[in-house]
């Protein structure tokens, strides 16, 4: 110590260059311990063409036959065809649809995706440690936060947590930080220009991702119209609009369409919400629940505590948590709930370490074990995620390095190969190719991998999987689709649907229009072969009888020499709607009731208004020929509906029997 320290009693000051040199160690030890956690994480799906041998087509992501990968070609071809999403293509994706599974459809499109989610997983990590380094977090947090991104981040399922998440949660951050420890001027614009055109690519990728985005920028409005910030208000508001019009036509996409593509958007995930519910298991459900408690309970108290650091976030963030809850809950599957668990488990480890003197040990605890609950349950899932791979990330990286430095004739035998194997599935005859030829064709009800695998002439209807049109209105979408000039010359008819529906009641209308206005050519595999008649058949229908009933009564069928169907009008009470709202209601059924048969279906009442077929079953090819052949065996005696909880909806159904001549 100098004399001068002796006599003030002063500790001397320390080295400074010292202390800066301990601040780069720590920095470049958090750098490096979450750079390794990123490299350890990244999406195992972009890595596809060369993991494996082309006989395993599911870990390579090359298109295959299936359900869940025939909307992923189907996004992928309507990118390539230059269709135009809301008015030729309606789905719960957007423009941007094709980047949220990088599937090698196409080498471009698959860069692109490959490209766009690789961003998205850096972006992630880059924002913890951009908030670690200022908020100068403590080890023990940091490593909390490194067991959540490994959890969250690890290919535990089918699926890792979609990109469109990630790269919200990531605006999440940037913007808390941005107002807690504010930056330059200059430096806040460009920070808020980048967040705006993150938030509308999400927006463009999924439209539930709208959400998420829109209760961001009202957050934003409101905090700098309280603040007085008015050029960042606009700067925002501005980049927003201005990167959806970007983007829209950068995908080829008309922006007078895009009005379109919002109401069908909103109309096919508004049929999501009931159409689609299925059931898992209680502990997860109530898991979910103490979710949404703990996260609702937190904002209240950071309210009326005058929290303000934790206002921000958990206002900032109610879309993200409120979509994350809807998006598990309601399909209850592996995939879905682990997206509800590893999204929340991000956000309230976020919480707790950059709140935590503004938490009460109740808070602090009550986190710490729904923390500990949503990790053990992940980690249940998948022990194995937590064992570093070190020598499986680099092959996979090679592969696709591989991949996109190969020449053009390797690139394009990778994708014959896949569409070959997709041809052995189906084994079309010769005369079924040639009596197609360049005719414009659709599929139903989904396998969009047989246009891809033989380079058909696909020209889908709107929605272009029968299963997602929802509701009725949807339904009549595609009706008149198949009602207009610019119909498919060629159908390709299978019998298929999703969960337990009964095939010919997910698209009534739709169902109605092809019968009258396409003929059957032949059988070819599981499709009937259907032509687009040269006139089309304007019949009129005849009503003849309607009837009041209730659920579980037991519907009689009319006897009719035409073909028969049956308006069906129920609703939900209030107390539906609101479950509806906040939650999901209870799954509706319909027993069909034929000669020696008694079949139960799950049942989507929206679609049923259009009329749903009742002159006979069809539960494969003969019978659905001997419908088209106008041989009808008249079977059904009667119908029965009912639900899991009638407490959700109205008492009195309509129903409204008519019939079309054959």
């Amino acid at each position: 110590m100098t004399e001068q320290n002796l006599k003030t009693g002063e500790r001397p000051p320390l080295n400074s260059s010292y202390t800066d040199l301990g601040k780069f160690r720590k920095n470049l030890l958090i750098i490096l311990a979450f750079s390794a956690i990123g490299f350890l994480t990244i999406p195992k799906l972009l890595l596809l063409p060369y993991i494996g041998t082309l006989t395993d087509p599911k870990l390579l992501g090359l298109p295959y036959s299936s359900l869940e990968f025939s909307w992923i070609i189907g996004l992928n071809l309507a990118i390539l065809h230059g269709l135009q999403f809301g008015k030729d293509i309606i789905f719960p994706f957007g423009p941007l649809g094709f980047i949220y599974y990088p599937a090698y459809c196409e080498f471009n499109t698959w860069l692109i995706s490959s490209a766009a989610c690789l961003f998205a997983h850096c972006l992630l990590i880059y924002s913890i440690i951009l908030m670690i380094k200022k908020l100068s977090i403590r080890p023990i947090d940091c490593v909390l936060m490194g067991l959540a991104l490994m959890l969250a981040l690890t290919l535990a399922v089918p699926q890792q947590t979609p990109i469109e998440y990630k790269l919200l949660f990531s605006v999440l951050i940037l913007l808390y930080l941005s107002i807690v420890s504010p930056l330059e001027p200059k430096t806040q614009l460009i920070l808020y220009v980048f967040v705006s055109f993150i938030m509308a690519a999400a927006t463009l990728i999924k439209f539930t991702a709208m959400a998420t985005s829109g209760s961001i920028l009202i957050f934003m409005v409101i905090f700098c119209l309280c603040k007085k910030q008015i050029s960042y208000l606009c700067c925002i508001l501005f980049s927003y609009i201005v990167s959806i019009l970007i983007l829209l036509a950068a995908s080829g996409q008309k922006i007078t369409n895009f009005p379109s593509y919002l109401l069908n958007s909103y109309e096919i995930s508004y049929g999501y919400n009931s159409a689609m519910t299925t059931s898992g298991p209680g502990i997860q459900v109530i898991t979910g629940f103490c979710i949404a408690a703990l996260f609702i309970f937190l904002t209240l108290n950071s309210i009326f505590k005058k929290k303000s650091n934790l206002i921000y976030f958990t206002l900032m963030s109610w879309g993200f948590v409120f979509v994350s809850f809807k998006h598990g809950l309601i399909r209850h599957d592996p995939i879905h709930i682990y997206i509800l668990f590893a999204n929340a488990l991000l956000v309230f480890c976020f919480i707790y370490i950059t709140n935590k003197k503004q938490l009460t040990l109740l808070m602090r605890s009550l986190i710490l074990i729904l923390v500990f609950i949503l990790g053990a349950s992940i980690f249940e899932w998948s022990p194995r995620q937590m064992i570093p791979d070190i020598g499986g990330q680099l092959k996979m990286l090679g592969s696709a390095i591989s991949l996109a430095t190969d020449d053009a004739a390797g690139k394009a035998k990778i994708l014959e190969d896949a569409k070959s194997g997709i041809r052995k599935v189906y084994s079309f005859q010769d005369a079924t190719l040639q009596y197609i030829g360049n005719k414009s064709v659709d599929i139903m009800p989904w396998e969009i991998s047989t246009a891809y695998a033989y380079n058909l002439n696909w020209s889908p209807r709107p929605v272009f999987q029968c299963y997602s049109a929802y509701t009725d209105k949807l339904d009549m979408l595609n009706s008149r689709y198949f009602e207009s000039d610019n119909a498919p010359d060629i159908l390709l008819y299978a019998i298929g649907t999703v969960d337990k529906r009964y095939p010919l009641f997910d698209a009534p209308a739709t169902f109605r229009t092809i019968l009258k206005n396409y003929k059957p050519v032949l059988v070819d595999g599981i499709y009937i072969i259907l032509r687009k008649a040269d006139t089309h058949n304007l019949l009129p229908s005849k009503t003849i009888s309607v009837i009041d009933t209730q659920l579980k009564e037991p519907i009689p069928v009319p006897k009719t020499n035409g073909y028969l169907f049956a308006k069906i009008y129920m609703d939900y009470n209030l107390l539906g709607k609101t479950a509806k709202l906040f939650y999901k209601t209870p799954n509706v059924n319909i027993k069909l009731i034929a000669n020696g048969m008694e079949v139960k279906h799950d049942f989507i009442f929206s679609t049923a208004r259009n009329g749903i077929f009742l002159s006979q079953t069809a539960y494969d090819l003969k019978d659905l020929i001997d419908i088209w052949n106008g041989n009808l065996n008249n079977n059904l005696i009667a119908i029965v509906i009912s639900a899991e909880n009638p407490h959700f909806y109205e008492k009195h159904i309509k129903v409204e029997f008519f019939e079309v001549p054959k």
